[in-house]
């Protein structure tokens, strides 16, 4: 997500090269503003028929933590009717300009059209255009761990920000945070590796994440590999009790699959961590840490088991 986007082309040239379901796919998806410039550079922000807002606070539509971001700096109004969008500053600090220019009243966007908010840059790209297929595919492969499908690291890191500055203030107001945390870690990994060699680990790793997703992934939930052997499962709006129902599906389900490689059973079983978000937390990671801290727990109490720590 660090690509410099800011004079990338359209990938797409010849709609001939286009499958059906492509097309098909295209006709559906909405506007959206891709920033090319900036901390955030890469990330799409999709704009849903109705009013998106953007700024430094957690109760935006869209939560942007850079230098020279008011708290609410900008909103965009897509018109479902006409497919029109709009662009209004909502009095923030620095101004938002359009093409270079800093808008004074509510402004139509065109194709194309740069916004800048601060040290970042937008390309506004209007629903059903071309172009969006092109930076939805730039940006998955920026995003996704190619082995597994799973988010990667660095936007598992990105996502736990965003989420913990949303649901954090709810914590210190003293009502529950109900951000909760999974960590899972496959076990005697290094074992199956050196045994059936890094093919079968690569196999094992593929089918646990398909399973984990069919069976216990929720939608809005946010499955990671965070590395190796290690994933990591990001639950908004989901209180302890809840958590700790998931951590225990995963669990099964991964001792319950049937591994089998070159004819070979795998006997494959997962240790699970989990936390949820507290007054004690100042920081993303600490939540991490803690859920983190289980995983090695549950390892200490034979494996395959789950530990959840408040």
């Amino acid at each position: 997500m660090t690509k410099d986007l800011s004079n990338a082309t359209v990938l797409l040239k010849d709609l001939s090269q286009l499958h059906e379901a492509d097309k098909k796919k295209v006709e559906r998806l909405n506007a959206c503003l891709l920033a090319i410039e900036g901390p955030i550079t890469g990330n799409l922000f999709d704009l849903a028929t109705g009013i998106s807002t953007f700024g430094r606070n957690p109760d935006n539509t869209y939560t942007i933590d850079a230098d020279g971001i008011s708290r609410k700096h900008f909103q965009i109004e897509v018109f479902d009717e006409d497919a029109m969008t709009i662009i209004r500053d909502l009095g923030s600090s620095n101004g938002t300009l359009v093409n270079g220019a800093k808008i004074q009243s509510p402004k139509t966007l065109q194709k194309n059209d740069r916004i800048n908010s601060g040290i970042v840059s937008f390309r506004y790209i209007p629903k059903g255009d071309l172009d969006r297929l092109a930076y939805d595919k730039i940006h998955q492969a920026a995003v996704t761990d190619r082995l597994t499908g799973c988010f990667n690291k660095a936007y598992f890191l990105d996502i736990l920000d965003q989420e913990f500055k949303k649901f954090r203030p709810h914590v210190i107001s003293g009502h529950p945070g109900n951000l909760s945390l999974l960590v899972i870690d496959l076990d005697h990994f290094k074992k199956l590796n050196d045994t059936y060699g890094h093919l079968a680990g690569d196999l094992v790793l593929k089918e646990m994440a398909v399973n984990v997703r069919k069976v216990c992934v929720r939608e809005g939930d946010i499955f990671v590999r965070y590395g190796g052997e290690e994933f990591v499962v990001i639950l908004p709006n989901t209180p302890a009790k809840v958590a700790l129902e998931i951590a225990e599906r995963v669990r099964k389900t991964i001792e319950s699959h049937p591994f089998l490689y070159e004819g070979n059973p795998l006997k494959v079983t997962g240790s699970v961590g989990g936390a949820t978000l507290s007054q004690q937390m100042p920081n993303p990671l600490d939540l991490f840490k803690l859920a983190d801290q289980a995983v090695y727990q549950s390892k200490a109490k034979g494996r395959n088991q789950v530990t959840f720590l408040p």
